[in-house]
Parts: structure tokens; sequence; C-alpha cells
């Protein structure tokens, strides 16, 4: 081979090494960004959990006092 085409074959690994390198850098940040979303899928399902029950809590709660109200309005009417 010629000196010309020797440092071209070399600047040619040169370059495909470099390519390698990012392509495997990539590879670990999607990875990494994976597990990021499967975490975060997992706190998302768990947050509406927290909420779903929280909602029936609250529905429970209020509506002994929605009752109440009612109550003392028709209360309140039947004096009048």
């Amino acid at each position: 081979m010629q000196p010309h085409e020797s440092s071209a074959l070399t600047r040619i690994e040169d370059k495909l090494d470099s390519i390698a390198d990012k392509v495997s850098t990539l590879v670990a940040k999607e990875e990494a960004l994976e597990k990021t979303v499967s975490k975060q899928e997992a706190d998302l399902s768990t947050l509406k959990a927290a909420h779903n029950k929280a909602l029936g809590i609250l529905t429970f709660l209020t509506f002994p006092g929605v009752a109440l109200t009612l109550w003392m309005g028709i209360q309140l009417y039947a004096k009048k």
C-alpha cells in the first residue's frame, strides 16, 4: 500500500471508532432515559392511585356536610 492510502485508511478507521464511541454513548443515554421513564410511569401510577383514594375519602367526608346543609335548608323553609 502507498503511504497515502495507509493514512486515508487510518483516518477512516479513526472516524469509525469515533462514530462507534458516539453510538455507544447514545445507547447508554437511551437506556438511562428508559429507566427514568419507567420510574416516572410507576410514580405517576402511584400518584393516580393516591389521588383516586383521596377523592373517595373526600366524597365520603363531604356527604354528611351536604346532607346536613340540605336538612337545615329544609328546616328553615318549613319554619317560614
